[in-house]
């Protein structure tokens, strides 16, 4: 591996062009704490590797011809990148960290085979140039609406397979920004009408729950009042049955009085047993 004037200058740039090299020079890493710009084009790198989350002062990125397929999750480790430029590789997605990469201001991507963006992008806050030119995307995350204010430029032209962006807008910013803006505005009024219905329905159920209960409850009580209604009945019938006996017995004892009274007005002796 030629290691000819891999070196990093005072402002910070490290150009190794047309080296050839299919993985980068572990020399490279020596400089971690002062490259600011790396420029790796026209080589014929497979991919980058997670070393290069250590390079903390990185604001330029140029990998443009080579044959990376992989960018890892390490590059979310660079803060200070602003510009990274990955055109002509062989990359089919974005690693999900690039969300972290909050000071992003371009990001070049033409001739690629990228089906996919993650929706991280819509962090990327300072996002003002998007170049797809020319890949195998099939849609574009709707949270790219949420930089509609920054972004200045979003290129997605000769992307057969992308059905949310007609082909005659493809090359035009305003209109794919105004189809992300409006599409994203819908599907988040959708997600919140769903989420109300969830939670109505959760409430329906809940009250549902609560009905039941409560009938179940009110069965009970009417339980309990029939068995009580029953015994009141049966103590209503003692007493009446005993206020009946208690004046048939006074009546008897009346009458016997009476009878007893007559018959000695008569002149018959009463004899008591």
């Amino acid at each position: 591996m030629d290691d000819e004037n891999c070196s990093v200058n005072e402002e910070g740039l490290v150009d190794v062009r047309y080296r050839g090299w299919t993985e980068i020079n572990p020399m490279i890493w020596t400089f971690k704490d002062q490259i600011v710009h790396l420029n790796l084009s026209f080589n014929r790198l497979q991919s980058l590797p997670e070393n290069i989350g250590i390079l903390r002062r990185l604001k330029y990125l140029n990998c443009e011809n080579n044959e990376i397929d992989n960018i890892p999750e390490s590059i979310g480790k660079i803060r200070p990148l602003r510009e990274m430029n990955l055109n002509k590789n062989k990359l089919i997605r974005l690693p999900g960290s690039i969300g972290n990469c909050s000071r992003l201001e371009k990001l070049y991507l033409n001739d690629n085979c990228i089906e996919m963006i993650p929706k991280s992008i819509g962090e990327c806050i300072c996002l003002e140039y998007v170049s797809l030119r020319n890949n195998r995307l099939i849609e574009l995350p709707l949270s790219i609406a949420k930089l509609e204010k920054q972004i200045k430029q979003i290129d997605v032209s000769y992307n057969p397979n992308l059905s949310t962006i007609p082909e005659k807008v493809q090359g035009d910013s305003e209109a794919i920004m105004w189809i992300l803006v409006q599409s994203y505005q819908k599907t988040t009024e959708i997600v919140t009408i769903r989420q109300g219905i969830k939670d109505m329905s959760k409430l329906i159920r809940r009250k549902q729950d609560s009905i039941s209960k409560t009938k179940r409850d009110l069965d009970q009580l009417r339980g309990v009042m029939r068995d009580l209604e029953f015994e009141r009945d049966r103590i209503m019938t003692y007493l009446k049955f005993r206020s009946f006996r208690e004046r048939m017995r006074s009546r008897m004892w009346s009458f016997i009085q009476q009878s007893r009274e007559l018959f000695e007005r008569q002149g018959h002796k009463v004899v008591a047993e």
